[in-house]
């Protein structure tokens, strides 16, 4: 359960022979990857951006974002400075040596780059003040796993920068972060409504609170068994397997509807033996019914070319299998022998 991944990228739903799965696979492979990121770094200060030591802080930055797998280039206005250093004097580094001109020759340097340029794209680079600057580019984009090394890297450069910094990551790399934390969320949601709503319903109907907590056993059992699964197998859930949490609470608590119904109609309890007996009688068909109907019918998800409808039909056939037995065994296991030694005392009591 703790390595379940969570695939926020569109594109990796995709079929492997699609074409834009293809070209995506081949910007990654042979060129600077295909996620756009953006980082934007307060220094606290106006002009600190152009001081000797605030570059060689920007400098460091780009030597762990260089050193990282995850990331294809980087680029800032430091990229600028040492290209224009290079240009004009023959030294990329010359700005990072402390002269004592550092910061007015940085900043004829940016005048000179600012009239040659979008004034869009000076102004991503750094604001007016020399306060903000920003840091951008690729990221080579494989799965779940890029974007946590990337964060992973990220955290690393927010604790060794210099007092009174701060540092906001943008772009389409911040988005699908936000989208993996909101479906973390939605599923818990899912799965929390739901099971409250369930809870309430068979707690109305049968008024016994015990019962009630028993109708969620096999849902969030046979729930934790299909992660695990998927877990084991490194296959990553995406925004198409979250509507699973709603069709598998739907399904699984029928069939212990079913369970309890038979074991609230059963009198008389003589021997667990009995009452096994009795329940299949009474429900084993109907639940059986409709575990083949659900299995059939959901299989044809492995049919499909997209890979998100597989992971629901491999999340459904696992949980539906599990909750079934669950439903029809474990429940009576759990109920009947409370209920036969209740049984005996009331009978005790009469006599």
């Amino acid at each position: 359960m703790p390595n379940l991944k969570i695939e926020p990228y569109p594109i990796e739903q995709l079929p492997e022979d699609s074409t834009i799965k293809k070209s995506d696979k081949i910007i990654n492979e042979d060129f600077y990857g295909t996620l756009p990121y953006f980082i934007e770094i307060d220094t606290g200060g106006e002009g600190l951006v152009l001081n000797v030591e605030s570059l060689k802080e920007i400098d460091k930055i780009h030597t762990l974002m260089d050193s990282s797998r995850s990331v294809g280039y980087s680029y800032s206005l430091l990229t600028v400075l040492k290209q224009l250093s290079f240009y004009f004097e023959g030294n990329s580094n010359l700005l990072l040596d402390d002269t004592g001109m550092n910061a007015f020759v940085a900043e004829q340097y940016l005048l000179y780059y600012s009239s040659s340029v979008d004034p869009l794209e000076y102004e991503s680079l750094v604001n007016s003040s020399y306060r903000v600057f920003s840091i951008k580019g690729l990221i080579y984009y494989k799965n779940v796993d890029t974007l946590t090394e990337f964060y992973n890297l990220i955290d690393h450069i927010i604790l060794s920068l210099p007092e009174g910094w701060s540092l906001k990551v943008h772009g389409m790399v911040s988005e699908l972060k936000a989208e993996e934390i909101s479906l973390k969320k939605n599923w818990v949601f899912s799965f929390v409504a739901g099971s409250l709503m369930i809870f309430i319903v068979v707690l109305i109907f049968y008024k016994k609170l015990s019962l009630a907590l028993l109708s969620l056993i096999p849902g969030i059992i046979s729930m934790i068994f299909s992660f695990g699964l998927i877990s084991l197998a490194g296959i990553s859930i995406d925004a198409f397997s979250i509507i699973f949490v709603a069709i598998i609470i739907g399904l699984v608590i029928d069939y212990s509807i079913h369970t309890l119904g038979a074991i609230d109609s059963l009198n008389n309890l003589d021997s667990v033996e009995d009452g096994f007996s009795f329940i299949i009688n009474y429900s084993g068909k109907p639940i059986f019914l409709s575990f083949l109907t659900s299995i059939f019918s959901f299989s044809v998800l492995f049919l499909s070319s997209f890979k998100g409808a597989r992971t629901l039909g491999l999340l459904l056939f696992s949980s539906l299998l599990v909750s079934f037995f669950l439903s029809v065994y474990l429940l009576p296991i759990i109920i009947l022998p409370y209920k036969l030694k209740k049984g005996k005392l009331t009978k005790k009591d009469l006599s």
